[in-house]
């Protein structure tokens, strides 16, 4: 039976040797996000892979050999995930043009990951999560395997919003303790509930730089830089590259009266800055807030 998937783990194994630009990542973040241990081999590694694709096409033939007219449930789940889909990274060569069947591929991934979990439901962002990965991967196994354990470590921001709410309230303690100065223009414009943030955290970042850009970021995160909360230290170092513009802005355009300090103008500046900042000064700033809170605090 295992010599059935020995030619998708050789074509796999070969994916993780030789491929080019995202060689890193293909290489580290299988590791990084639990799928092989640090010590395994890699004799090890390969009986992962060929277990693993063995389970992930038994569990896609699941749901795909279902007769549409048996499940309208199915079938309402597929529209909605290739709605999403189509407007995922359209710009990215590999998800551009029409019949595309990397989309094709996002939509299986998810649909299978959904159904073989119990109270799994689909929630908008998590094929933003995915894409990078197809895109390092450029396989449906094996992305599904990093995606079932990138998910499995941030449940609960999709689950029922509780990891959300906990990172947003945590963020807004950080950003008190050491940028104060911008914590009090937030509070100034009622918005230290900290929502301009909510896409920031819970799609890795992934909207606010360009594909290989938010990666740089992900091999951080996923390697819990010094720190599980290292995406919190990237928010404060996002709002520190962006406060002074944001500062004159408000001058700019005069926002001194009440109604000018509303969420709003937060809420609209802070979506304005994706794909405009420097990822590597957001990293090194990032480096230096964490640095600075460790100094005094143990993380």
């Amino acid at each position: 039976m295992i010599r059935q998937y020995l030619p998708f783990c050789q074509a796999m194994i070969s994916c993780l040797k030789n491929m080019s630009i995202y060689s890193d990542y293909v290489k580290a973040w299988l590791f990084l996000l639990g799928v092989f241990t640090p010590w395994s081999s890699t004799k090890q590694r390969q009986q992962i892979l060929i277990r693993k694709i063995k389970e992930y096409e038994n569990l896609k033939k699941i749901w795909a050999n279902t007769p549409s007219q048996n499940s309208d449930k199915l079938q309402l789940l597929l529209k909605d995930l290739m709605k999403d889909a189509i407007r995922t990274d359209r710009t990215f060569p590999m998800f551009s043009g029409s019949h595309n069947v990397w989309l094709e591929s996002m939509v299986d991934i998810i649909t299978t990951w959904i159904l073989n979990g119990e109270d799994r439901t689909y929630c908008q962002g998590m094929s933003d999560l995915l894409a990078p990965l197809l895109a390092v991967y450029k396989n449906e196994a094996i992305a599904f395997l990093a995606f079932d354990h990138l998910m499995f470590r941030i449940s609960t921001h999709f689950d029922s919003g509780a990891g959300m709410v906990q990172q947003l309230d945590d963020l807004r303690e950080l950003l008190k303790f050491l940028s104060v100065d911008i914590y009090n223009h937030v509070a100034e414009h009622d918005s230290l509930n900290m929502l301009f943030a909510y896409r920031w955290l819970l799609l890795h970042f992934k909207r606010e730089f360009k594909v290989h850009e938010a990666m740089m970021l992900w091999d951080l995160i996923f390697s819990h830089y010094r720190t599980k909360c290292f995406p919190l230290f990237v928010g404060v170092a996002m709002m520190q590259l962006s406060f002074e513009n944001l500062k004159q802005e408000r001058e700019k355009v005069g926002y001194h009266g009440p109604e000018q300090k509303s969420p709003v103008h937060i809420l609209q500046f802070f979506s304005r800055i994706a794909n405009k900042l420097d990822v590597k000064s957001v990293i090194q700033t990032a480096r230096q807030v964490v640095n600075c809170f460790s100094s005094r605090f143990v993380l």
